[in-house]
């Protein structure tokens, strides 16, 4: 008479194994055998030119939600043009992800988001930091702070990162990050 499996067997074996996989492998790769726990990503941010604030989920997953990453692009907007663009949504990643680490409640401040080119080229004429062909052109750019976070703290969390340009400005009291090709400074 052939043997044949009974379900309670089968799970109780699945079981026994996945335990024994996770005694023996390594926690990413145990990680990778089984499907993640849904998880959102959420921005909290206010716009300092404006007084404008987001506060919202803005991805699942790997989902990208259209609505909310229209919501956070238009307060990344260019308020003195009143310009928007769609903003690169790993520069999003970028500011939750830093907002996440640093554990506050508070929202982030955007100092600076997409810059239209009539506002880079006014910027550029009284402020020599300002880069003619800067990132904040291509909505790939922005200069944040958090309150109640050391700047420097701020800074040296976003080079772990390890994901774009980040500019140190203490002077102004702000970084910049962006989605460009990973990089350091100071000014």
């Amino acid at each position: 008479m052939p043997q044949t499996s009974h379900p309670t067997r089968r799970k109780a074996l699945l079981g026994v194994a996945a335990v024994a996989a996770a005694a023996i492998l390594p926690e990413a790769a145990l990680a990778a055998t089984v499907r993640p726990i849904v998880r959102l990503r959420r921005l909290h941010m206010l716009n300092a030119a404006t007084g404008e604030t987001v506060d919202l989920s803005y991805r699942t997953d790997d989902h990208y939600n259209g609505s909310a990453l229209r919501q956070v692009s238009y307060l990344m907007r260019d308020w003195r043009q009143e310009k928007t663009v769609l903003m690169d949504p790993r520069l999003i990643d970028q500011l939750a992800w830093l907002q996440l680490e640093s554990r506050s409640s508070q929202p982030l401040t955007l100092v600076s988001g997409y810059r239209s080119p009539a506002t880079n080229a006014m910027l550029a004429k009284t402020d020599p930091d300002v880069a003619h062909n800067s990132y904040h052109l291509h909505g790939q750019a922005a200069d944040i702070c958090l309150p109640g976070v050391p700047l420097e703290w701020l800074r040296q969390a976003a080079v772990r990162l390890g994901q774009g340009g980040v500019g140190y400005y203490p002077r102004h009291g702000f970084i910049h990050i962006d989605t460009g090709p990973t990089r350091t400074w100071t000014k």
